[in-house]
């Protein structure tokens, strides 16, 4: 019996060679883009997860220095004693120390160098505003790229991480005059610089010698003051320096370190009254703004990343469900249509003996051997194409459904096809 059942299932490949090679190229196409389509909706959840865990238990608010004209002219050039520049430095000290919320400087200074640079690194290049950020004086280009100094916490807040090299030592947060400063650069800066490689460039009214000590990893970005993740790709990133001396230059670049930062899980209310305590400890008439872009007419750059990402995982089940509704259906009205031009075949079967359970059997081998052609093909597209075995094995399961699905769908329709007109009625 079962040499006659591969018999007529060897026919229905013969007899529909065509429609079989279609659906075949139809189920293998329909198993790799559900397995693919699988590995994206895996990995958005994932990322949507890791999202939620970084920055949905905290807030995001955005410092910067408000002094007044008046403290800010005394600060600078009528402090000849050092003592107002001694209470900066312990007044950001204090900030980036406090235990109620994590504090760290990111002030975006353009940094000039005395050399030729691809456009993408110049400064205002993303607005398409360069025409003043490259120029050529006496003989000799300059160019303006794009800086940020930060200081320690930076890092760990943004989750950036080193790729090549090494990070920021306690020691490189420490200014030293006529020292070579320590640098990372963006992931962009590959193909310009190598690890230990130096060059010349102007920060903040001083010349230095820079050195490369490590690349970011690719697709960094951190939370800016305009309410935006920006990547840090072509980005050169320095350190925060705590400045012993009482210059002009140790003034101002501590002065920018007020610009940052602040994560925390306090209210803006509070946050506020526990910065403006810190403050007062030094200056009564010295100020630090606070930005607090919840209650600002701007949505949370952090809520909105959080809906997008719960979103894109949504739209990606639904992906998943289409497609396999999509190959159902479609493979389904084909397996029908194949039997109900095989009816003659199937009558003639049935008046020599055999069954409907026979020729569900039949049919059942039918599929069977496509769906597993169809797997078979798809798990070696997505094997070789680096896919993960969790994805191989989603596959398998829509297999195994599929065919179950088939197996009843066409259990009943072979119930109810009519075998006996073809070959005289019931006689």
């Amino acid at each position: 019996m079962n040499t006659i059942r591969q018999k007529h299932i060897r026919r229905l490949f013969y007899k529909n060679a065509a429609v079989a090679t279609l659906l075949l190229i139809l189920i293998t196409g329909s198993l790799t883009l559900a397995g693919s389509t699988t590995k994206k909706q895996q990995e958005s959840h994932q990322i949507s997860k890791d999202f939620k865990l970084q920055y949905g238990k905290y807030s995001y608010y955005w410092t910067m220095d408000a002094l007044d004209d008046k403290s800010l002219s005394t600060y600078w050039d009528g402090d000849r004693s050092g003592i107002l520049y001694h209470k900066m430095q312990q007044l950001v000290e204090d900030l980036k120390s406090d235990q109620n919320f994590d504090f760290y400087s990111c002030d975006t200074q353009p940094l000039l160098l005395y050399q030729k640079t691809k456009k993408i690194f110049l400064d205002g290049y993303e607005n398409g505003d360069i025409q003043s950020s490259q120029w050529i004086k006496h003989g000799h280009p300059y160019s303006e790229v794009k800086a940020l100094m930060v200081s320690s916490k930076f890092f760990n807040c943004n989750h950036i991480r080193i790729t090549k090299g090494k990070g920021f030592m306690p020691s490189d947060y420490r200014y030293k005059t006529g020292a070579t400063i320590p640098i990372l650069l963006g992931n962009a800066y590959r193909t310009q610089y190598q690890i230990g490689d130096t060059f010349k460039g102007h920060y903040l009214f001083k010349t230095f010698t820079f050195k490369v000590i490590g690349f970011l990893q690719k697709r960094s970005f951190y939370l800016a003051s305009d309410n935006e993740f920006k990547s840090v790709e072509r980005y050169i990133i320095l350190p925060a320096w705590k400045i012993r001396q009482k210059s002009f230059f140790a003034r101002v670049v501590t002065q920018n370190e007020l610009n940052g930062n602040i994560r925390t899980r306090l209210t803006v209310g509070s946050l506020q009254n526990t910065v403006d305590s810190i403050v007062s400890r030094y200056n009564r008439y010295w100020s630090v703004g606070v930005h607090d872009q919840q209650h600002s007419s701007w949505e949370s750059v952090t809520d909105k990343y959080i809906r997008m990402t719960g979103q894109v995982t949504k739209q990606y089940n639904l992906l998943v469900f289409l497609v396999t509704i999509f190959t159902s259906v479609s493979f389904f009205l084909c397996i029908i249509g194949i039997l109900r031009r095989n009816r003659y075949h199937f009558s003639i079967e049935y008046l020599c003996g055999g069954s409907r359970h026979d020729i569900w059997l039949e049919c059942m081998g039918f599929t069977g051997i496509l769906l597993l052609t169809g797997d078979l093909l798809s798990s070696g597209i997505l094997f070789l194409s680096g896919y993960r075995i969790q994805n191989l094995l989603s596959v398998q399961l829509l297999t195994v459904v599929l065919f179950i699905l088939f197996t009843a769908g066409c259990y009943f329709y072979i119930q109810k096809m009519n075998l006996t007109e073809i070959i005289g009625g019931n006689e």
